[in-house]
């Protein structure tokens, strides 16, 4: 039976193809439909996290050190500059009895390679 779709509604062809989807599952055989329904949760389940697991996108709350500002010799990272505010502290080393605090790891890192270059800088 042709279908002339020119005289048909919007909402008439919409009914049609829903019909025919219908019709077309009532007509699959039950494995079918089992396989269908297997590959769906298959396809659900790629993101699969242990029991009792969370995903969270939330990136992870960078660490820093509970000192105090006053209590360390200089209120700015010798390496870059960065005023140091209490708790965003990343990193601190001691040289010659003075505490110094940095912004994060690479700063001190470049500290203890040559502190006297960063400190005469100040």
């Amino acid at each position: 039976m042709a279908v002339n779709f020119a005289n048909l509604s919007c909402f008439s062809i919409i009914r049609l193809f829903v019909l025919t989807l219908v019709y077309k599952i009532i007509q699959m055989k039950l494995s079918q439909i089992a396989f269908f329904c297997l590959v769906g949760v298959a396809l659900c389940s790629c993101g699969n996290l242990a029991k009792g697991e969370t995903k969270s996108t939330a990136p992870a709350p960078k660490k820093t050190i509970d000192i105090q500002v006053a209590s360390m010799a200089i209120k700015n990272d010798p390496v870059c500059g960065m005023p140091l505010k209490q708790g965003e502290i990343g990193d601190t080393t001691t040289y010659e009895g003075k505490v110094y605090g940095f912004c994060g790891t690479g700063c001190k890192d470049e500290f203890v390679k040559s502190p006297p270059q960063y400190l005469n800088q100040q």
